[in-house]
Order: C-alpha cells, then structure tokens, then sequence
C-alpha cells in the first residue's frame, strides 16, 4: 500500500491550535456579569475536553474512520489519520477567530474602531474568520502532500461547518461566495494582536489568496467518484456540525452557568430492560409455546392466535441470531394484530451489544403516546421508566423524575439541564415520530442538527415508513443504509405491508428479512379469513345516493354489533356522523373521531370500546382510527384509499380473531383519494379495489405481488425522481454540493401547507386525570411567559413547552381565509377567547369556522 506523501512527523497534533494563539495575549471568548472573563484559550480547552468525552461516549473516531474509508482518495491509515485530524482540529479552531480586534472590543464592552480596515472585510464576526484561519494553516499543512487537491477540498469543507456553528447549516456554494467575498481581510491577518505572526509574516499573502481561490478548480476536480462517497461527505460534515455545536455548547454552559454536563443520555446496562421484559407474562407464554410447540408446528396448522404470534415472534429471534451481522437494515413483515410491536421490542435489545441507544419511531403522535403507555405498563422499574423518554410536537420538555433531584427542581441549574437534554436528545431510550427522526437526518436547521450525533450506536425501530410519499422511497432506503453503516446503527423496519425498497437502490446487499417466507403467515385462516370482504356497494354513481344507502346498510347491521365507518376526508366524516346521529330509528351510541380530535378526547371514546363496557355502537372516523389503534369492532364500512390503509383499517375488524364470528367489511369509493395523497402512484385506480385483481391481492394478502406492481410503475417512470435519472441528479447535483436546505426540502416527509393557519378556540375541557383546563388561562399562561424579560431562557423554555402542551388540545387547523374576528395573536397563532360557539355535542364544527373541506385526517 502506497504512503500518503504527509510524512508521520508532519502529521497533525492535538496541540496545532497553540502554533496559533498567543496565550500571553488575554484574549476573551464570553464575559458574565459577577463572574471573571473567559479567556479564549480556556474556552478551547473546555471544548476539548467535552470533545473527548463524546468522543468516548459516541465513539466519534470510529465514525470518521469508517467516513474516510467511503473517501475515493484514502488508500491508507495515515491518509485516514489525516481526514480525522482535520475533524478534531476543526473543533479547536472554532472560535479562533475571536481574536478579531473588534469581537474583543464588543465583548469587553469597548469602542469599536469601525475604522480599522479588517472591520470593512469581517466587522466583529468571528465564525467566518474563525474558518479562514483555519484554511490558511492546515492549507500550509498540506504542501508536501501528493493529495493536496483532495485534502483542500476537504478543508474547505470542515471550515464551512465552522463558518455555520451560530447559525443553520446553508449551502457549501453560499459560503464559498462568502469567503471569497472577504478574502482580502487576509491581508490584516498578521497585525492582529494575539494570533503568532511567523504564521504569515514570512509567507506572500497574494499566494495565500491565489491558493483558495484556486479551489474554486479543485472543486470540478475531485467531486466524490460515486453515491457511497458523497453520502459519506454528507453524513461526516452533518456529524462535525453536531459534534462542534454540542462541544461548544456545553463547554459555554459551564463556563455561563458553572452546569458540568456529564451525561449523554447513554443507555445503561441493557440487561435491566431485558431482564424486566423475560420477566412479563407474554414473553413468558411465548418462552412456553417454543418448548412445547414451535418445532413440531406448522404455521398454516396454528388456530390460536397467540401461537401464531408467539411463531412469529420466535422464526424472527431466530433468523436475527443466524444475519444480524449480516446488515443493518432488519424488515418485519407480519400481518395487522400478530404482534409486531412485541416482536420489534425484543429484536432491539437484541441488537442493543455495543449499542447505547434506543429510538422506537412512528408515522403519528397518538401512536408515540400509545406505546409510551404499552411500554410503561411492561416496566414497572422506575429506573427503567426514566430512561424513556417521548419526544414530538405536543409533549412538554421532560423532567428529571429521580428522588434525589427533589430539592433542584424549579432551580434555574435544573431547567438549564432538563433544556440541554432535549436540544442535544441526551435520553437513553426515545420515543419519536418520523418528522422527528427525518428532521435528525435531513433538517438543516441548527435545531434539527443538535442531535445527530446521538443517532450513533443505536438501534431504531422504524413502524410503518411506507405510509409516506412513495416519490422519496428511493433516496429513503440508500441514506438509511448508508447512515447506518457510517454510525453503527441497527434499523428495524416494519409492517403488514412492506415495500421492497432496496429494489428501488439497486443494491440488496445488508438487507435481511426477519421472516424468510411471510405470505405463510398471511395465507394462514386466522389473518385471512378474519374479515369477510365484501365490494356490494363499490358501484354506486350518486354520491348522495351511495351515502343513504350506507346509511340504511348500518341500521340493518347495528342490533348488538360495534361498528366503524371510516371516510378518507374530514368533512365527509363530520357530515355523515351528523346525518346518522340524527336519526331516531338508531338507537345505539354514536362517536366521531378525526385528527381534530385531542388524544384525550380520542381516548374517552375509544377506551369504553375497547374494554367492552360498549357492548355496540357506531364509531365514524378519518384514517387517524387505522395504525396501531387497539380497538375490535365486528363490521366495518371503509371508503377506499390505497391499499396499505386498507389493511390497516381491516386490522381494526375482528381483532380478537373470534373463532364463533366472522368479521365483515364493506368497501365504497365516495371521496378521491387522489386529491389527498398527490403524486403517489398507490391511488391511481388500477393499484386501488376499484380493480378487481387488487380485490384478490386482498383477500389473499398477497401485498409482495402488489409491491412489486407498484416498484415497477416507480423505477420505470425515468423521470420520476426515484427512476435511475432522477436520482442520479439529486445525489450528483444536491448533495454532491453539500446544498443542505434542499435535501432538506427533498427529504421532507410532509409538505407544508401555506393555506392553513393553527387557531386556539378557548373552552373548558376535562383532561385525563379529571382535571378541568381553560383554555384562555392558558393562553394567558404562555403569552405572559412569552413577554416575560426577566426569565431565564432556559427556564423559560421548558415552562413553555409544559404550557403549550397543554394549550395543543385546543389548537385547530384551519383554513387562512378566516371570516370571523379574533381575541388575540402572538405570531402566527391566533386565539378566540369563546370557541365553544364552534363546538356542538364536544365536536368541532369546522364550517362554522372554515368553509374549505381540504383536509382529510
């Protein structure tokens, strides 16, 4: 193996900072009223030191290690060496810039010399000078080195992280701009005060200039040679901006506030979930059946529902025992209602050896409130249950729960800690959602990148990703896997429905599936025969018609029968449910559940339903009643969508696999699903039931058959992003350039809704506890925290989030084209002190409010 032409003894040192800094020359970093100035060289060695303690927490040299191996140009460990090096030095290098005459006059509260010639080029910024500096050293670094070209271009790269550390992360093109822009600031360089001059007093600055213009070449040069390495290049620059933020972050906390941060939020001895778990009654039931049954047993033979869960539960221990080092993208296909959840739980700790995270993530909210709840119920330790921790839009910033921290709570030094640990995810095991996990992965937003680093060493358990626009299923598979490979992450991703989506890569290798023959499972009597289906009102053409009928269908079937009807759009759903429960000739309990719901109000309906203390009833619902939701009604009505949601809703009918009962479901085509989920292949009708070769995959829940219909019309389609064309141009053409925001904008799992604005309609409303909230107290409680200019910023961001959560259960979507007056605004949320007028019988009568029927869930 050739040498790289940086000999060992001109290879970089953790020490190539002080080549730089004069520590003779007090030069500051932060001041605080009451306390001493932070000298810059001490905010270095805090940054230091924080670094290395991530570093061994997070193992963050493996990562970069495994980064410079996707690198076309790394042929060897000392080529390898130098691309960590230049990482570690990156942090060290920061802040330099605040030897910028006028940061230090800023920061001690001085004068500021705005006639100073360096103040025209870099004002009192720091971070862009910081990354010059940075360029100009390592850049005098490479001058022996054969691989100049490509070590500059990584160079360039690392200082634009540094450039962006206050602020989002924008495109590489944007900064690169920037830096020529303020090129001639160079020429001052060596008249700042505290920065060694022999670094540039004997060197030609017009050289200097010339040699990082001339990047501009070398960028057409040595562009990554394939897709591995330019997601590599993605993924390592995303890891040092966390990596620096979170250093510089902690290192200013200790000194602004004396808070040492000492916990990363890494999972303890994993043995103390395991142990729990063994100890539950369904892992011991499962345990029992593999003594007594699995090896004899035949899956189409099992007739109790329990064994073929605990079959499946079993075959997919196995199978991960036998591949799990085979790859790192694990899929769980198994049917609605055969245990997956449980399945999922005891993969993940089984993968859990040298991993030190748990993220269990879901497409909804109320599925991240449920299976907190599940989990809860499992483990009763009370260490166990601090270690979980949600994480979402609507739950407050979590508290530090544990006895001995009863007399720190409400101290400003605990909401600065509670608030760090939710920026930076310092939690063991999370509960998420997808949004929240895409943000993590492709947000460009400082908030959004806090966390990535947290991603390493884990296990994710991904619940349904195909509920998502199939337009991205592509570049989805290719950045989970190679993410996974750069962080050592495990993935887990399931479903009843799975698409092959390694088909759309091109590539299969590190993919396993848990169950090597699933249609076994499927085509067995207990998940393919629970539900009769039945397509007799399929046919109607009059709208109104096809709803009266429906109507008169589900007074024929409602005498001692639980009964759901799910429309694909909201207002459809308040409409019927408003016909229906007018009607005297139906005397059964009547609910309506749709996304305007609170998961307090889904929960008062659902939970007598779901216990049987309601023995019939008629629930109406939007598609939030399909994923996860535990409920067993005998007959459905469903208007049809795609066929994954048709499952789902099936999941929902005869749950309990009765035996003495057949399950039944009506299907009918009402509202157009097209209008909903545009540009997804699944609603064009000869991939829906209003086909009949869909009608049989159905009934036979042959779903691979269907898939491969659809991966097809996908990877066929050339100009289609996800065809071979299109993502050839997002990775060669977005992030080959490191443009940021637009992966981000292509990545992006719902898009934004320009027309629609969030209301606050005050009322009284009992919470779960039986506690009454008012919502305009409320509403007064966060708008007095929000002027409030005395609050510390921590403390004031956690009480927020504890307001605001409580405030989400009157928040409303609506359409911007409101025709009635408001009470209040703060920003973009606006407020109607008397919101029961809307209300009629607890539900939320949007055309009081809002004429536009768009939305759907």
């Amino acid at each position: 193996m050739r040498k790289c032409g940086l000999m060992e003894k001109e290879m970089l040192y953790f020490s190539e900072i002080y080549n730089v800094i004069d520590e003779n020359v007090p030069l500051y970093a932060h001041t605080k009223k009451g306390k001493e100035n932070e000298l810059l060289i001490e905010h270095i060695k805090r940054c230091d030191k924080y670094y290395k303690k991530i570093n061994e927490d997070k193992s963050i040299k493996d990562i970069v290690y495994r980064c410079a191996d996707n690198l076309s140009f790394i042929e060897d460990d000392n080529e390898r060496e130098l691309v960590y090096q230049l990482f570690y030095q990156m942090i060290m290098f920061h802040d330099i810039g605040k030897l910028n005459p006028s940061f230090q006059a800023k920061i001690l509260n001085k004068t500021i010399d705005k006639d100073n010639e360096l103040y025209a080029y870099i004002q009192s910024e720091h971070s862009c000078l910081s990354s010059l500096i940075y360029i100009i050293y390592f850049f005098e670094k490479l001058e022996k080195s054969r691989k100049k070209s490509y070590f500059k271009k990584l160079i360039v790269d690392f200082a634009f992280i540094i450039s962006r550390h206050h602020s989002n992360l924008t495109s590489f093109d944007t900064y690169w701009a920037l830096v020529k822009e303020k090129i001639d600031c160079i020429d001052f360089l060596k008249d700042i005060n505290g920065l060694k001059t022999d670094l540039f007093i004997s060197k030609d600055l017009e050289k200097i200039k010339n040699s990082i213009t001339r990047v501009d070449s070398i960028m057409k040069k040595v562009k990554p040679n394939d897709r591995k390495e330019c997601i590599s290049k993605y993924f390592l620059l995303r890891l040092a901006y966390s990596v620096l933020v979170s250093c510089d972050y902690y290192a200013t906390t200790k000194y602004m506030d004396d808070i040492e941060k000492i916990d990363f939020g890494t999972l303890g001895d994993i043995n103390l979930f395991y142990d729990e778990y063994k100890n539950s009654d369904v892992y011991k039931s499962i345990n029992k059946y593999k003594i007594e049954k699995y090896s004899n047993t035949n899956i189409s033979d099992i007739s109790v529902m329990n064994d073929i869960r605990s079959h499946i539960f079993l075959e997919a221990d196995s199978e991960l025992e036998k591949s799990k080092d085979c790859g790192n993208i694990f899929f769980l296909e198994s049917p609605t209602g055969s245990g997956k959840s449980n399945t999922a739980l005891n993969l993940s700790f089984k993968l859990m050896e040298n991993r030190k995270k748990l993220f269990y993530v879901y497409p909804f909210n109320t599925l991240v409130e449920q299976n907190k709840q599940t989990l809860y119920k499992l483990f009763k330790n009370e260490e166990i249950r601090e270690q979980i921790k949600v994480v979402n839009s609507i739950t407050p910033i979590g508290k530090i729960e544990k006895e001995e921290f009863e007399d720190y709570k409400e101290t400003l030094d605990y909401y600065k800690n509670v608030l760090l640990d939710r920026q930076f995810l310092n939690y063991p095991f999370v509960i998420t959602t997808h949004v929240s996990l895409f943000s993590t992965l492709f947000g460009y937003r400082k908030e959004n990148l806090f966390s990535f680093l947290q991603l390493s060493n884990s296990v994710i358990v991904l619940d349904e990703i195909q509920s998502y626009k199939n337009s991205i299923w592509a570049e989805i598979i290719i950045l989970l896997k190679e993410c996974a490979e750069i962080m050592n992450i495990k993935i887990i991703i399931m479903s009843a429905t799975l698409p092959r989506l390694e088909f759309l890569s091109n590539d299969s290798t590190g993919v396993v599936y848990l169950l090597n023959n699933s249609k076994e499972y499927f085509e067995n009597p207990l998940f393919k025969n629970r539900v009769r289906l039945s397509y007799e009102l399929m046919n109607f053409e009059d709208k109104e018609f096809l709803l009266s009928n429906i109507k008169e269908h589900i007074k024929d079937n409602c005498k001692d029968k639980k009964i759901l009807v799910e429309f694909i759009k909201k207002q459809t759903a308040i409409d019927f449910y408003q016909d229906i429960y007018g009607d005297d000739d139906i005397n059964v309990p009547m609910f309506l559940i749709t996304g305007d719901d609170s998961i307090v109000e889904r929960e008062k309906i659902l939970k007598p339903i779901r216990s049987g203390e309601i023995k019939d009833c008629i629930l109406i619902s939007t598609q939030v009643i399909e994923a996860g939701v535990d409920i067993d009604m005998d007959i459905g009505y469903k208007d049809i969508s795609m066929l994954d949601s048709e499952e789902q809703f099936l999941g929902r009918i005869n749950r309990s696999c009765s035996q003495d009962k057949q399950g039944v479901c009506y299907f009918f085509n009402y509202d157009n699903a097209k209008s909903i989920y545009k540009n997804d292949y699944r609603v064009n009708d000869e991939f829906t039931l209003c086909n009949p070769d869909i009608q049989d995959i159905l009934k036979d829940k042959n779903f691979a058959k269907y898939y491969q219909k659809i991966m097809s019309v996908i990877k066929n389609n050339r100009n289609d992003s996800t065809g071979d064309i299109g993502l050839k141009n997002f990775f060669e053409n977005v992030m080959t350039i490191l443009d940021y925001p637009k992966v981000s904008e292509k990545m992006k799992l719902i898009e934004d809704d320009n027309m629609r604005i969030d209301i606050v309609l005050c009322r009284e409303i009992e919470d779960e506890n039986g506690k009454i909230l008012n919502g305009w107290d409320i509403w007064c409680q966060y708008k007095d925290l929000l002027n409030d200019k005395n609050m510390d910023y921590a403390e004031k961001q956690v009480k927020l989030s504890q307001v605001r959560s409580q405030l989400n259960n009157f928040i409303y979507t609506v359409s911007n084209k409101l025709s009635v007056d408001v009470d209040d605004i703060i920003g973009e949320l606006y407020c109607i002190e008397d919101g029961e007028y809307y209300f009629e019988n607890g539900k939320f009568i949007r055309s009081r409010l809002d004429n536009s029927n768009s939305l759907f869930i």
